[in-house]
């Protein structure tokens, strides 16, 4: 009897889905929803600036100001974290 008769397709033959998931690609998976996180919490922010400027326009207060330097501060770092993780995947 010879050894296919039990088997007929080889087991070489056989595509697993795990051939295609390697270390690389999930590395790369990862990486892509993480910048997608990361943008998504920029237009967050973006929203949270804008916020704030309908209240400070609704709501005087003295410190109007204050919030609003603090919303385009952290504005500003979500920028910078949205460049600083392209230049990392780029590099």
């Amino acid at each position: 009897m010879p050894d296919n008769a039990l088997n007929p397709v080889p087991t070489d033959a056989i595509i697993s889905p795990f051939t295609f998931f390697t270390p690389e690609a999930f590395t790369w998976v990862v990486t892509l929803f993480l910048l997608f996180l990361i943008v998504i919490y920029t237009v967050f922010t973006l929203i949270m600036v804008r916020q704030v400027h309908l209240l400070n326009r609704n709501f005087k207060t003295g410190l109007a100001f204050i919030f609003t330097m603090i919303s385009y501060i952290h504005l500003f770092l979500a920028l910078i974290l949205v460049v600083v993780s392209l230049v990392t995947l780029i590099l």
